[in-house]
């Protein structure tokens, strides 16, 4: 090989090798909060909050969790396989709960929820 060809040739090596790393720092879409209408009931009984979020409320087996607001107490579940998840969290009436989600290193922004009157 000539050292034109030989130099044409890592070139090119190193230019697709430039390119596939490029691919790989590519942006990635945030992932979307848990939306109020995916949770479905937020219920308030003796102290405790329990938050019920529906099939596809959150990704599938992903981190779910909660803040309250008032008392700075969190809690957290796993999501089931269809993105379901039941959470009870120590709150009275009137407490702000930010909830949100994890999947791997990526985290939602919160979505609040006002926890209601206690039912009976």
């Amino acid at each position: 090989m000539s050292a034109l060809s030989r130099r044409n040739w890592l070139f090119v090596v190193l230019a697709v090798g430039l390119t596939a790393l490029d691919g790989c720092n590519s942006p990635t879409l945030p992932l979307p909060p848990p939306s109020p209408p995916a949770i479905q009931s937020v219920m308030s009984l003796n102290g405790q909050a329990v938050i019920k979020g529906g099939d596809y409320a959150v990704e599938p087996h992903a981190k779910v969790t909660c803040l309250n607001h008032a008392s700075n107490l969190m809690r957290e579940t796993t999501a089931d396989v269809r993105g379901a998840f039941v959470l009870g969290i120590e709150a009275e009436p009137g407490n702000t709960l930010g909830c949100w989600q994890q999947v791997d290193h990526l985290i939602s922004d919160p979505v609040m929820v006002v926890v209601p009157p206690a039912q009976r």
